[in-house]
């Protein structure tokens, strides 16, 4: 997908008509199949434990490094547990290739803390595309992207992502969510729309 970093305060209240002018947005996304899979219980374990945890930052480590940290923390002790962890994140890259296309052009959000530190200066590539190796969380939720935007004593940018008819991005699955938000009173994923 195309990405365009905008500064957070600078966004306008609705999410843009965007560059075609087409594009579906919030609920008239999240609504659909589309983003939907059938995951074995397998595949939401694996899931679960490389993104859905303290362990997203290893994941984006691996794939756009190719380096892990070792340690309790990370539960990674040994490099059998280092090949489980990789066999994980390449069950979970499998598992979006299943995930159902959007039909159309769709928008997606995603607050960033700190932009300048993965961008370069806010607005630097406003209008430019980028790849990125590793996963990215979105939201078709204006208000959650824009709640993910809110700094911690740095800048912030909301990013407008132009999700092409036929990209594949893979819905949260209530299982995997429940499996990695035990707690009560978290949010659930009809709130997040979180692909």
């Amino acid at each position: 997908p195309e990405i365009e970093p905008k500064p957070a305060k600078a966004t306008p209240a609705k999410p843009a008509s965007a560059a075609s002018g087409k594009e579906r947005s919030g609920n008239d996304v999240w609504k659909t199949g589309e983003g939907t899979a059938d995951l074995s219980p397998a595949e939401k374990k694996a899931i679960a434990h490389t993104w859905y945890s303290k362990n997203f930052d290893n994941t984006q480590s691996w794939l756009r490094e190719g380096k892990l940290s070792f340690g309790s923390y990370y539960g990674l002790d040994s490099e059998a547990d280092a090949d489980k962890f990789k066999t994980d994140i390449a069950t979970f890259q499998k598992a979006v290739s299943k995930a159902a296309p959007f039909a159309s052009d769709v928008i997606l959000l995603r607050g960033v803390n700190h932009p300048e530190k993965v961008f370069g200066e806010v607005g630097s590539l406003n209008d430019k595309s980028f790849s990125d190796k590793g996963f990215t969380s979105a939201t078709s939720n204006l208000g959650v992207g824009k709640s993910y935007s809110v700094g911690y004593g740095g800048k912030t940018a909301l990013m407008t992502i132009h999700a092409r008819k036929g990209t594949r991005a893979l819905k949260v699955n209530p299982d995997t969510w429940a499996q990695s938000h035990p707690r009560k009173g978290q949010t659930p994923p009809d709130v997040l729309q979180e692909y």
